[in-house]
């Protein structure tokens, strides 16, 4: 199992720290949780383009750690040429809404998907790269989840349980599990119980740590 931290940042832009993500390789399978603002040029620094990522699951939907997503879901469908696996996405509502709005008819990127499934120059890009014509629409499968068991692979569980952030957001924290050992990526919270039972045993704990300005007095 291997872990990266593809950004560790805020909502305060920060040209050190991208928007929250963290990568997971386990076994031969690629799990992105969040997709804050840089994490697909993080990941592709990391050695990881996105078409080697079949899985993402997101904590909560802040735009820190969902900027990046039509970028991530873009970029693997264009540089895939129709040869990567549906990308399966996991996370509290308004996952799949928001999934529709960016990626269906008549959503947000729907201009430009029609004009590289059907301009004559982009369409020879993507024979170039080994596409099949017609070229098929960005096919993202999303799912909306709430604690428990989220996925099982013949390698690897992801488990989730709920966190404490704020009242107009659902929020999860997710537990990977695999032979290699376990780690526990909490998300944005606050101090709560599901998450210590989540962790309890893991080997590892990611867990934001975000100073209140209010709290450090004078900045002089």
């Amino acid at each position: 199992m291997r872990i990266v931290l593809l950004g560790t940042g805020t909502p305060k832009p920060d040209h050190r720290r991208a928007g929250t993500s963290t990568l997971v390789a386990v076994e031969q399978d690629t799990l992105l949780f969040d997709c804050g603002p840089g994490a697909t040029i993080r990941a592709v620094a990391a050695g990881y383009p996105p078409t080697s990522i079949d899985y993402l699951f997101f904590t909560h939907h802040h735009f820190d750690h969902n900027l990046d997503y039509p970028h991530f879901v873009l970029t693997r469908w264009d540089q895939g040429a129709g040869a990567v696996r549906d990308l399966q996405v996991f996370g509290p509502p308004p996952t799949m809404s928001m999934t529709r709005l960016l990626f269906d008819p008549g959503g947000v990127y729907d201009a430009d998907i029609v004009a590289r499934t059907s301009s004559a120059a982009s369409l020879a890009l993507h024979v170039a790269r080994g596409g099949a014509l017609p070229r098929a629409r960005p096919h993202v499968v999303a799912h909306e989840i709430g604690p428990g068991e989220v996925y099982a692979d013949h390698h690897w569980l992801v488990r989730a349980a709920p966190t404490t952030h704020v009242e107009h957001l659902r929020s999860l924290a997710y537990r990977t599990e695999a032979e290699e050992g376990a780690v526990v990526i909490a998300g944005d919270t606050k101090p709560c119980r599901s998450v210590v039972d989540l962790a309890r045993g893991a080997d590892i704990l990611i867990h934001p740590a975000n100073v209140n300005p209010g709290s450090l007095g004078s900045t002089r």
